[in-house]
Protein backbone atom coordinates (compact mmCIF):
# COMPACT_ATOMS: atom_id res chain seq x y z
CA UNK A 1 0.00 0.00 0.00
CA UNK A 2 1.16 3.14 -0.99
CA UNK A 3 2.00 5.26 1.82
CA UNK A 4 0.37 9.31 1.51
CA UNK A 5 3.86 10.91 1.44
CA UNK A 6 4.57 9.18 -1.59
CA UNK A 7 1.23 9.72 -3.16
CA UNK A 8 1.68 13.38 -2.69
CA UNK A 9 5.16 13.58 -4.40
CA UNK A 10 3.19 11.57 -7.68
CA UNK A 11 0.38 14.53 -7.59
CA UNK A 12 3.25 16.83 -7.51
CA UNK A 13 5.59 15.04 -10.21
CA UNK A 14 2.53 14.68 -12.23
CA UNK A 15 1.45 18.34 -11.99
CA UNK A 16 5.09 19.58 -13.28
CA UNK A 17 4.85 17.42 -16.37
CA UNK A 18 1.53 18.38 -17.00
CA UNK A 19 3.04 21.87 -16.38
CA UNK A 20 5.90 21.25 -19.13
CA UNK A 21 4.29 19.73 -21.55
CA UNK A 22 1.67 22.92 -21.76
CA UNK A 23 4.35 25.55 -22.04
CA UNK A 24 6.08 23.33 -25.18
CA UNK A 25 2.45 23.57 -26.15
CA UNK A 26 1.88 26.68 -26.43
CA UNK A 27 5.32 27.57 -27.44
CA UNK A 28 4.25 25.92 -30.48
CA UNK A 29 1.29 27.13 -31.12
CA UNK A 30 2.81 30.74 -30.38
CA UNK A 31 4.82 30.92 -33.62
CA UNK A 32 7.62 28.73 -33.42
CA UNK A 33 8.80 27.46 -36.26
CA UNK A 34 8.60 23.79 -36.79
CA UNK A 35 11.96 21.51 -38.16
CA UNK A 36 9.58 22.23 -41.90
CA UNK A 37 9.63 25.51 -41.71
CA UNK A 38 13.33 26.69 -40.40
CA UNK A 39 14.67 24.85 -43.63
CA UNK A 40 12.91 27.92 -46.14
CA UNK A 41 13.02 30.47 -43.47
CA UNK A 42 16.93 30.06 -43.48
CA UNK A 43 17.03 29.66 -47.25
CA UNK A 44 15.25 33.48 -47.41
CA UNK A 45 17.82 34.44 -45.31
CA UNK A 46 20.73 33.20 -46.89
CA UNK A 47 18.69 34.48 -50.01
CA UNK A 48 18.79 38.08 -48.99
CA UNK A 49 22.48 38.01 -47.58
CA UNK A 50 23.45 37.37 -51.23
CA UNK A 51 20.95 39.76 -53.28
CA UNK A 52 20.89 42.63 -50.86
CA UNK A 53 24.97 43.34 -51.02
CA UNK A 54 25.01 43.24 -55.12
CA UNK A 55 21.53 44.88 -55.28
CA UNK A 56 23.01 47.94 -53.11
CA UNK A 57 25.97 47.69 -55.67
CA UNK A 58 24.36 48.06 -58.74
CA UNK A 59 22.31 51.15 -57.28
CA UNK A 60 25.41 53.14 -56.43
CA UNK A 61 26.55 52.18 -60.47
CA UNK A 62 23.47 53.20 -61.38
CA UNK A 63 22.32 56.16 -59.68
CA UNK A 64 26.15 58.02 -58.89
CA UNK A 65 26.73 58.89 -62.49
CA UNK A 66 30.30 60.67 -62.99
CA UNK A 67 30.85 60.62 -59.07
CA UNK A 68 31.45 56.73 -59.91
CA UNK A 69 35.07 55.90 -60.22
CA UNK A 70 36.31 53.26 -62.74
CA UNK A 71 37.99 50.83 -61.86
CA UNK A 72 39.99 50.62 -64.36
CA UNK A 73 42.04 53.80 -65.89
CA UNK A 74 44.22 53.70 -68.85
CA UNK A 75 46.64 56.60 -69.87
CA UNK A 76 47.86 57.18 -73.31
CA UNK A 77 49.82 60.58 -75.15
CA UNK A 78 48.67 61.42 -78.32
CA UNK A 79 51.46 64.00 -80.15
CA UNK A 80 50.57 66.90 -81.81
CA UNK A 81 51.59 67.88 -85.42
CA UNK A 82 55.54 68.45 -84.26
CA UNK A 83 57.89 66.39 -83.12
CA UNK A 84 56.98 64.77 -79.20
CA UNK A 85 58.66 62.12 -77.34
CA UNK A 86 57.27 59.61 -75.33
CA UNK A 87 60.33 58.14 -72.86
CA UNK A 88 60.79 55.09 -71.46
CA UNK A 89 57.69 53.26 -73.02
CA UNK A 90 57.62 48.93 -73.94
CA UNK A 91 58.94 48.12 -77.40
CA UNK A 92 58.59 44.66 -79.01
CA UNK A 93 61.35 44.47 -81.42
CA UNK A 94 61.24 41.60 -84.11
CA UNK A 95 61.91 37.92 -82.95
CA UNK A 96 65.96 37.43 -82.14
CA UNK A 97 67.74 33.96 -84.41
CA UNK A 98 66.17 31.72 -82.04
CA UNK A 99 62.61 32.82 -83.11
CA UNK A 100 61.76 34.70 -79.61
CA UNK A 101 60.22 38.30 -79.08
CA UNK A 102 62.86 40.19 -77.21
CA UNK A 103 60.86 42.56 -75.01
CA UNK A 104 62.89 45.68 -73.85
CA UNK A 105 62.37 49.24 -72.79
CA UNK A 106 63.96 52.19 -74.47
CA UNK A 107 63.21 56.15 -75.29
CA UNK A 108 60.56 56.45 -78.59
CA UNK A 109 60.93 59.67 -80.38
CA UNK A 110 57.60 60.41 -82.53
CA UNK A 111 58.35 61.66 -86.06
CA UNK A 112 57.19 64.77 -87.62
CA UNK A 113 53.56 64.64 -89.44
CA UNK A 114 54.94 64.14 -93.14
CA UNK A 115 56.15 60.21 -91.57
CA UNK A 116 53.77 59.52 -89.28
CA UNK A 117 50.10 60.27 -88.30
CA UNK A 118 49.90 62.49 -85.39
CA UNK A 119 46.74 61.83 -84.10
CA UNK A 120 47.91 58.15 -82.96
CA UNK A 121 48.00 57.89 -79.52
CA UNK A 122 50.53 55.66 -77.25
CA UNK A 123 49.77 53.89 -74.12
CA UNK A 124 51.67 54.95 -71.48
CA UNK A 125 52.35 54.24 -67.94
CA UNK A 126 53.61 55.21 -64.42
CA UNK A 127 57.17 56.04 -64.37
CA UNK A 128 57.39 57.44 -68.66
CA UNK A 129 57.95 60.81 -69.50
CA UNK A 130 56.27 62.61 -72.28
CA UNK A 131 56.98 65.71 -73.68
CA UNK A 132 56.53 67.72 -77.07
CA UNK A 133 59.62 69.72 -78.55
CA UNK A 134 58.16 71.40 -81.50
CA UNK A 135 54.84 72.23 -83.24
CA UNK A 136 51.34 71.99 -81.76
CA UNK A 137 50.63 70.47 -78.05
CA UNK A 138 50.50 66.69 -77.80
CA UNK A 139 48.41 65.76 -74.69
CA UNK A 140 48.37 62.89 -72.15
CA UNK A 141 44.93 61.91 -71.23
CA UNK A 142 44.06 59.59 -67.86
CA UNK A 143 41.27 58.25 -67.69
CA UNK A 144 38.57 61.86 -67.13
CA UNK A 145 41.78 64.35 -66.75
CA UNK A 146 44.02 65.67 -69.38
CA UNK A 147 47.25 67.35 -69.52
CA UNK A 148 47.98 69.11 -72.94
CA UNK A 149 51.75 69.57 -73.37
CA UNK A 150 52.91 72.83 -75.52
CA UNK A 151 56.22 73.19 -77.38
CA UNK A 152 59.28 72.39 -75.12
CA UNK A 153 57.04 70.97 -72.03
CA UNK A 154 57.61 67.74 -70.67
CA UNK A 155 55.99 65.71 -67.88
CA UNK A 156 56.25 62.45 -65.76
CA UNK A 157 53.17 60.47 -65.09
CA UNK A 158 53.21 59.06 -61.77
CA UNK A 159 49.70 57.44 -61.46
CA UNK A 160 46.36 56.75 -63.11
CA UNK A 161 44.36 56.19 -60.28
CA UNK A 162 44.56 58.95 -58.54
CA UNK A 163 45.37 60.58 -61.87
CA UNK A 164 48.74 62.31 -60.74
CA UNK A 165 51.30 63.48 -63.16
CA UNK A 166 54.56 65.73 -62.67
CA UNK A 167 54.85 68.63 -65.07
CA UNK A 168 58.83 68.92 -64.98
CA UNK A 169 59.16 72.15 -67.24
CA UNK A 170 56.77 74.15 -69.94
CA UNK A 171 53.37 74.95 -69.80
CA UNK A 172 50.31 72.94 -69.79
CA UNK A 173 46.85 72.97 -69.93
CA UNK A 174 45.51 70.63 -67.19
CA UNK A 175 41.64 69.66 -68.32
CA UNK A 176 39.00 67.87 -66.27
CA UNK A 177 39.71 65.83 -62.89
CA UNK A 178 43.92 66.04 -62.72
CA UNK A 179 46.47 66.36 -59.98
CA UNK A 180 49.41 68.05 -61.44
CA UNK A 181 52.70 67.97 -59.32
CA UNK A 182 54.86 70.75 -60.13
CA UNK A 183 58.33 72.09 -58.00
CA UNK A 184 56.97 74.85 -56.40
CA UNK A 185 53.34 73.83 -55.88
CA UNK A 186 50.41 70.68 -56.63
CA UNK A 187 47.51 71.77 -58.36
CA UNK A 188 44.53 69.52 -57.34
CA UNK A 189 42.00 70.27 -60.24
CA UNK A 190 38.11 68.76 -59.64
CA UNK A 191 36.70 69.73 -62.81
CA UNK A 192 37.53 72.48 -65.20
CA UNK A 193 40.76 73.96 -66.93
CA UNK A 194 43.92 75.34 -65.82
CA UNK A 195 47.12 77.02 -67.26
CA UNK A 196 50.50 75.88 -65.18
CA UNK A 197 53.86 77.19 -66.11
CA UNK A 198 56.77 75.96 -64.91
CA UNK A 199 60.00 78.05 -65.25
CA UNK A 200 62.67 79.80 -63.44
CA UNK A 201 60.60 82.32 -61.99
CA UNK A 202 58.56 79.41 -60.06
CA UNK A 203 54.65 78.28 -61.04
CA UNK A 204 52.18 80.42 -62.52
CA UNK A 205 48.62 79.15 -62.53
CA UNK A 206 45.65 80.89 -63.94
CA UNK A 207 42.17 79.06 -63.55
CA UNK A 208 39.62 79.34 -66.83
CA UNK A 209 37.13 78.08 -65.87
CA UNK A 210 35.97 74.83 -63.27
CA UNK A 211 37.04 74.05 -59.37
CA UNK A 212 40.36 73.93 -58.50
CA UNK A 213 42.85 74.62 -55.57
CA UNK A 214 46.49 75.06 -54.92
CA UNK A 215 48.67 73.83 -52.49
CA UNK A 216 51.51 76.01 -52.25
CA UNK A 217 54.34 76.01 -49.09
CA UNK A 218 52.37 78.93 -47.60
CA UNK A 219 49.18 76.37 -47.43
CA UNK A 220 46.58 75.64 -49.63
CA UNK A 221 44.21 78.09 -51.95
CA UNK A 222 41.14 77.70 -53.47
CA UNK A 223 41.41 79.13 -56.96
CA UNK A 224 38.87 81.68 -58.80
CA UNK A 225 38.07 81.33 -62.38
CA UNK A 226 39.82 83.74 -63.92
CA UNK A 227 42.62 84.30 -61.39
CA UNK A 228 46.16 83.63 -61.76
CA UNK A 229 48.84 83.13 -58.69
CA UNK A 230 52.69 83.10 -58.92
CA UNK A 231 54.26 80.70 -56.46
CA UNK A 232 58.06 80.76 -56.55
Amino acid sequence: MTSRKQTDLDTRRAAMVEDLEGKIAGSRAGGGPSPKERGPRLSRIRLRTLVLPALAVFLMVRFSGDAAVPVFVEAAFTPGSGSAFAGVIEVAPPADSSGDAVTSRQSLTMPSTAEANPAQSIPVEPGDVVGTTTGSPGTLTIGKGSLELRAGSRALLESVLPPRVRLLSGTAVARGSILVVTANGILDQAAGETTLEVGPGGLRAELRAGTASLATPDGDVSLAPGEERLVR
